[in-house]
């Protein structure tokens, strides 16, 4: 009988991939004695309500660069939701696996030990809690303020906690995930066994760039703020090339003008890949390649979204939209005008009762026309019903054995292999992540001036 190895679970975004990513998988590795590391990917759009930096092929390749041997796709349905689900979609797909023993996440400070007791609370929602966290809602209070007062409240007469340390832990957004893939783990009566692992470096928030490890968010900025590049995207490839004519037709030294434009071209990305390199610990190629699709437009924001916005305001009754009730559809007719920029409109949908980051998750369901139906995590027992292969290292080729053996959900992975889905709801939730997957790519490609690819001519990533 072949020996049975040891394999952990990461659940992320990588937008991008960074330092601080390769650290955890790193110590996944070796504090969790784990001879496997996959990783449960955010596709092309993520959790704050927004489309990632670059596509989920080439942020796979990052990841497997980085030290992953697996990556499978968290469907876009649950990337683009609220923690909660985010973090029980996650869960759910490593325990379908058959095989995960270890799940490991990254915080600001906390250990395993001190998170598990206040998960657990906030797991089974004791009744002073419950009543606590009505109140806060029933006041006008956004969820995240009403827990974090609802927990503290309860917590006040126990005398083993210690209510700053607590109130400090609310304000690390990888505490909180921390939080929610613990109550996922208990909700579900989980095997797989929970790993803490203090980050190094920038925190999660932290958008200054100038750090030893700065985090995702700071090297989001450092892009938009780079010399060799701006936050407003090129109109298309075509653009430097037609300057370039025009200035070369107005030269009179053609050879040196044209020496000259090349280097004005060229430099600033050298330069910039050379900065990402530095930031990011990406290998040369990656960080090149990152640098690339950057100045190119090769990719996605919400600024290439906004015309779907202004469609679906003003064409749709905005019913039956994920995160859409019926008091924020009203306050996006009554506010939106056509042309406004995206953060004009989430400044004038700024309530104390919804967080921004919930009010762009709501846009983006709407650009993405992203309904109530998805498969049902709540049972503790159930399933998610299919693994979505974007890429794997050669060396796990056992690993990938091992699932087909233990796994009893449909393994996607080819285009093709859509059609083992035969439950519905499956099938709806794989459809959806294919549309948002066009939807990226012909929007970067049309930016970028280039043809999109077809999902049916995709290949998994193989290193």
């Amino acid at each position: 009988m072949e020996e049975r190895f040891r394999t952990a679970g990461i659940i992320a975004e990588f937008n991008p991939f960074h330092r601080g990513h390769r650290y955890l998988i790193e110590q996944t590795r070796s504090l969790g004695r784990a001879d496997y590391v996959i990783v449960v990917m955010s596709g092309d759009f993520v959790q704050r309500g927004e489309p990632a930096l670059v596509d989920k092929y080439f942020r796979t390749r990052m990841a497997l660069a980085g030290g992953a041997d697996l990556v499978i796709e968290l469907p876009a349905v649950y990337a683009s939701a609220s923690a909660e689900e985010f973090a029980t979609a996650g869960v759910s797909i490593l325990d379908t696996l058959g095989l995960v023993d270890l799940l490991s996440f990254g915080t600001e400070f906390m250990e395993t030990d001190e998170l598990l007791p206040i998960a657990r609370i906030l797991a089974e929602e004791p009744e002073n809690y419950r009543l606590k966290l009505r109140e806060g809602i029933r006041a006008g209070k956004s969820f995240p303020a009403s827990r974090e007062d609802a927990l503290l409240a309860y917590l006040k007469d126990l005398e083993e906690y210690d209510l700053e340390r607590i109130r400090e832990m609310f304000g690390g957004p990888n505490h909180i995930l921390g939080l929610e893939y613990l109550k996922a783990l208990i909700r579900r009566s989980s095997s797989i066994e929970p790993m803490a692992v203090i980050r190094k470096g920038a925190g999660y928030h932290e958008t200054h760039w100038a750090q030893a490890c700065p985090s995702a968010s700071g090297i989001r900025r450092f892009l938009k703020e780079s010399s060799g590049s701006t936050a407003e995207k090129p109109k298309g490839m075509a653009e430097p090339g037609k300057a370039l004519s025009e200035d070369l037709q107005a030269s009179t030294e053609s050879e040196k003008a044209l020496t000259e434009d090349l280097q004005a071209l060229t430099e600033p990305g050298k330069a910039l890949a050379e900065d990402l390199q530095a930031l990011t610990g990406l290998d040369e190629d990656l960080a090149k390649e990152l640098a690339d699709r950057w100045r190119t437009g090769d990719r996605v924001d919400w600024a290439d979204l906004m015309g779907f916005l202004d469609y679906q305001i003003l064409y749709s009754d905005l019913q039956g939209f994920l995160g859409l009730d019926e008091e924020l559809a009203a306050r996006i007719k009554n506010c939106h005008r056509p042309g406004m920029s995206f953060e004009g409109l989430i400044e004038i949908l700024h309530s104390r009762q919804r967080t921004d980051t919930s009010l762009k998750r709501a846009l983006l369901h709407l650009v993405l026309q992203m309904g109530e139906g998805k498969p049902d995590l709540k049972n503790k027992a159930s399933l998610f019903p299919y693994i979505r292969v974007l890429g794997f290292r050669k060396r796990a080729g056992r690993l990938l054995s091992a699932i087909r053996e233990s796994c009893p959900v449909p393994i996607l992975q080819r285009y093709a292999d859509r059609n083992l889905l035969v439950d519905p709801e499956a099938r709806r939730c794989y459809e959806m992540d294919i549309k948002c997957e066009s939807l990226y790519e012909q929007t970067a490609a049309r930016s970028a001036g280039r043809r999109p690819i077809h999902p049916g001519s995709r290949q998994q990533i193989i290193i």
